[in-house]
């Protein structure tokens, strides 16, 4: 999920904030008037002292990091599917987020966190008046938060996070804002109080926005695939099976109804594209998946944006799984034409390339993927000594491979 791995990124550098000053790491949030979401707009702490430490568009999220107290706040906002709209209320509403991120918090075996480590209040926070300037609107919304606090310990490191919930007046979106805090470094105790002032502040300043029908629609479908990577995963699938097949039948149904919204819809065609590949154990490439589907999802996704990466990376690797390795090959290709600095895709195709005894062309495509590596499967130092070895063997670098021309 998301939302948990963002919150575990803020509490590494939280953790590691005495190796390298805040400063060096990040930029001021203040570098930005204000922060514009399709579901709200925030204006961010005027202290210097905080600093940006992430901007997620995909799933409307901020986070700033302190640079001195250790401390982080982060907002963002999660959808409300039909399965918690059918609560009988926001008191039933809110009960569900809280119980979905406590679950994801005891899913780690490093934390130790009990019911007495949990309290439970409500804080009622009003909007600040009208600030004067272009593009200032009146805030005019009146929110009660249910705020939980959370003390926990991850490896004898004490840490807090303090949730804010709001749920907006048609029920579709839990506002979500957090205070994340390592005890450890919080030397200051007054400080704590003044960091709710602030934080509460901030919120208070929040314009809230009637999201557009499209934006809102593509925000959900990206919250419910993510749902579904964040488990299909596991290796306790079978234990797992009728949670995994609902979160996939998601995916389905919020893909498709924005599909209807927006027919030309190329990345929802490639959505189901990529659902289809898996079988009915939600094994991806496993055995009986539904290749067929698959491509006709994809070919009408290129039929709308005929570059589009994605499809062409997806289909090499369905391709590849199924030992078809020309297909593999020109569909990793295509995807290299779009994207021809792509460390991966050079190093997938040297691969292939390998495994048929093609080294000349491999290492071609190998050489590439060294120019521009980021990452990968092996090191690049390994890949530099097998080229070294190959090439004490006679084996010479194909000059006329596509790897040479893109």
């Amino acid at each position: 999920m998301k939302l948990f791995k963002y919150l575990v990124a803020i509490g590494l550098l939280l953790i590691c904030g005495g190796c390298v000053s805040m400063e060096q790491l990040t930029l001021p949030a203040t570098q930005e008037k204000e922060y514009r979401f399709a579901s709200y707009i925030l204006h961010p702490p005027w202290n210097p002292d905080w600093r940006l430490n992430a901007v997620d568009k995909s799933i409307q999220a901020v986070s700033f990091i302190h640079a001195k107290h250790y401390t982080s706040i982060y907002f963002n906002i999660q959808p409300i599917f039909e399965d918690v709209s059918e609560k009988k209320n926001e008191e039933e509403i809110i009960a569900y987020f809280q119980d979905k991120m406590l679950k994801d918090y005891k899913l780690s075996p490093d934390i130790v966190l009990t019911e007495q480590s949990i309290q439970r209040k409500n804080v009622m926070i009003l909007p600040k008046e009208a600030h004067s300037g272009e593009g200032r609107e009146n805030n005019n919304h009146r929110c009660e938060f249910k705020v939980l606090t959370i003390d926990y310990t991850i490896e004898k490191n004490d840490y807090q996070l303090i949730v804010y919930y709001w749920i907006n007046e048609p029920r579709d979106i839990a506002y979500t804002f957090y205070i994340f805090k390592n005890m450890k470094h919080f030397k200051d105790p007054a400080w704590h109080d003044q960091l709710i002032k602030d934080f509460e502040q901030i919120v208070s300043d929040i314009e809230f926005k009637e999201p557009e029908s499209q934006k809102m629609m593509s925000m959900r479908v990206d919250y419910a695939v993510d749902n579904f990577n964040e488990l299909v995963d596991k290796r306790y699938l079978k234990e797992k099976v009728e949670e995994i097949k609902s979160r996939y039948n998601l995916v389905i149904q919020e893909t498709k109804r924005w599909i209807e919204l927006k027919p030309d819809n190329y990345r929802g065609y490639f959505i189901l594209g990529e659902m289809a590949l898996f079988n009915d154990r939600f094994e991806k490439f496993g055995e009986g998946f539904h290749k067929k589907e698959a491509l006709d999802y994809f070919h009408k996704s290129l039929a709308i944006r005929q570059y589009y990466k994605p499809v062409y990376v997806n289909m090499a690797e369905m391709y590849k799984a199924a030992g078809d390795s020309k297909e593999a090959l020109a569909n990793y290709e295509m995807a290299i034409k779009i994207s021809p600095n792509d460390d991966d895709l050079c190093y997938k195709v040297g691969q292939i390339l390998e495994g048929q005894n093609k080294r000349g062309e491999a290492i071609a495509y190998y050489r590439k993927a060294i120019r521009h590596w980021g990452s990968g499967v092996t090191t690049r130092d390994q890949l530099k000594t097998k080229i070294k070895e190959w090439e004490k063997s006679g084996v010479k670098e194909d000059k006329e491979s596509p790897a040479n021309k893109n």
